[in-house]
């Protein structure tokens, strides 16, 4: 069986693929962090290093779930 990995696992889009799927996909799902938690943990202090932090996190976080 094919796998499928849905972001936004806790939204509607996600839901309703994941429902119109689930017989024919192996699915799991993974939430996208989101900016606030670069922000608040007290991370870089420039939009730029902001924005670079953000995008190592996303792929760290989608790299593992593909694994």
């Amino acid at each position: 069986m094919k796998s499928v990995l849905l972001t936004g696992k806790n939204g509607t889009v996600a839901y309703a693929m994941q429902k119109e799927l689930a017989d024919t996909y192996d699915i799991s799902g993974m939430s996208i962090p989101r900016m606030d938690d670069v922000i608040t943990a007290g991370g870089p202090t420039t939009w730029k290093h902001q924005c670079e932090a953000y995008r190592q996190l996303v792929m760290e976080r989608l790299t593992a779930e593909l694994r």
